[in-house]
């Protein structure tokens, strides 16, 4: 519910691509790099004395600019894992308020890292549905896709007190009045 599948899936596959397109590169290089070694030692001749040297030139660079690429792709699948962390923390939370404190303890990271980390997911367009709020004691607050308060919230009726009550739907919350679990899983028509 809070990922972006799409953008994800996208972002993967390319990542994958990458790899293995890189992978393939490299492999060439080293080949070529083990040639100009052979041809060094004059076991080998497949090239000219003088074309040793620019040779051996082409073939490292085969295997340093995709290795840059694939360093590329790999921070982007592990930024992915990150975000499907994410996700599945805020696919348990009950109530929709997740303090951003508890989530650098999931994560093993500061506070400000977490909230970096987040960002970064959000411009990237891997999460969606939630955003980061409140500077000085900073939650993440899930929105299930609602664009406006109206959307998110309903007044329902304590099934203990009968009492009414300000319930996000999808999230479980305690009654106000009498503390008893009040459920609101039915959501409005969301755009």
């Amino acid at each position: 519910m809070y990922l972006s599948k799409g953008r994800l899936t996208i972002s993967q596959l390319i990542a994958w691509a990458m790899i293995l397109g890189c992978a393939f590169v490299i492999f060439l290089g080293i080949s070529g790099v083990g040639l100009c070694i052979s041809a060094l030692n004059g076991s080998d001749r497949y090239f000219e004395e003088d074309e040793i040297g620019s040779a051996l030139a082409v073939y490292i660079g085969f295997i340093i600019v995709p290795g840059v690429f694939m360093f590329f792709a790999v921070r982007t699948l592990k930024l992915a894992g990150k975000a499907y962390k994410f996700n599945s923390l805020f696919e348990n939370d009950p109530d929709g308020v997740i303090s951003v404190e508890n989530a650098s303890r999931l994560f093993g990271k500061t506070v400000a890292e977490v909230a970096e980390l987040f960002d970064k997911l959000i411009k990237k367009g891997y999460l969606k549905n939630c955003s980061l709020q409140n500077p000085d004691k900073p939650v993440f607050v899930l929105n299930n896709g609602a664009e406006t308060v109206e959307e998110r919230y309903d007044i329902i009726h304590c099934p203990n007190c009968g009492a009414p009550n300000s319930v996000k739907y999808g999230f479980v919350e305690q009654c106000q009045y009498c503390g008893s679990k009040v459920n609101m899983s039915v959501k409005k028509n969301i755009r």
